[in-house]
């Protein structure tokens, strides 16, 4: 029975080391894989991140897309200068026809008012189109895509 308790009193001993020793050439070994491979992933990962952008850049559909929204852009920003051309048009001609403003009735001063607010609006929605359409021109991975046959900046 004696030798059963120095027997069980050398493995009690040695059970912390023979944990210890487990982790250093199992478990840590292990964790350090792990830690390396996703580092290396997460390096990889951003490396592709140029060669995604250029894939979805040159992708059919958005090459279509860019394409036909600068031909639709361009073909919105010219009818609205017909539009602006028209409305100030009504706008003198209404001048015209009721004469001078001091002489005006409450609704004459109104439609002269919804007159010249829808100029106002037409010419603000113009601008906002410009400012897209120019902005778009400048952009690397959109302008490729306008065509020789549009202008490169609208005014």
């Amino acid at each position: 029975m004696n030798e059963y308790r120095k027997e069980a009193s050398e493995v009690l001993n040695e059970a912390p080391w023979t944990i210890w020793k487990i982790g250093f050439k199992v478990v840590l070994p292990t964790l350090l894989f792990v830690f390396v491979a996703t580092w290396l992933m997460g390096i990889g990962s951003i490396a592709s991140q140029p060669m995604k952008a250029v894939q979805k850049t040159m992708d059919a559909d958005n090459m279509i897309y860019n394409y036909e929204w600068f031909k639709q852009m361009n073909g919105n920003i010219s009818a609205s200068a017909i539009q602006i051309h028209n409305a100030q048009g009504r706008v003198d001609q209404f001048k015209a026809d009721a004469g001078e403003r001091s002489e005006w009735d409450r609704t004459d001063k109104e439609e002269y008012s919804r007159l010249t607010t829808t100029l106002l609006g037409l010419q603000n929605h113009r601008e906002s189109m410009v400012a897209e359409y120019n902005a778009r021109s400048k952009m690397v991975n959109k302008s490729i895509f306008k065509g020789k046959d549009l202008p490169e900046t609208v005014q």
